[in-house]
């Protein structure tokens, strides 16, 4: 994963993902250390910056637009099965709240799903990391979400 670290923060948290104390060590020495909020899926996918100091905080609740490969440079993940596909998501339904209802999820660590379901057991995931771009009247910010669990943000 050595040679994704810079300037990607992405195939690092990947590597690291195991290590939930080491992960935090690591993000918190480059300046992600205050955790900003969830990703989750609530019928569509959700990001929720319900960590933030703010009342009203915001919750995009979005579903895709457009995608794309992600580019042969990507981080190919833990097992070499490639980095999930890059996204265009944007709220269509006007269901989110507090400013933000655009997500762009770029720089993709593994993920890709395998070619073929034959030989895996019959529940099985594939680990991620990707950072997240989010947009939309005045609010920008950048998260990183590793799994689709957590999303940290730079501490300002």
């Amino acid at each position: 994963m050595a040679k994704w670290k810079i300037p990607s923060i992405s195939p690092l948290a990947l590597s690291l993902s195991t290590s939930p104390q080491v992960l935090d060590w690591s993000l918190e020495t480059q300046g992600y250390n205050h955790l900003v909020g969830h990703h989750f899926f609530w019928a569509a996918p959700v990001f929720a910056l319900d960590q933030l100091a703010k009342t009203g905080y915001p919750v995009a609740q979005v579903g895709k637009v457009n995608d794309t490969a992600a580019p042969a440079s990507a981080c190919p993940g833990l097992t070499g099965e490639g980095a999930v596909r890059w996204l265009f998501l944007k709220d269509t339904k006007g269901l989110s709240v507090g400013g933000v209802d655009t997500v762009y999820r770029v720089e993709t660590a593994g993920g890709a799903a395998p070619a073929t379901c034959k030989g895996m057991k019959p529940s099985f995931e594939v680990k991620y990391a990707t950072q997240c771009k989010f947009a939309d009247r005045g609010w920008r910010g950048l998260l990183l979400t590793v799994y689709t669990d957590w999303v940290y943000g730079p501490k300002k």
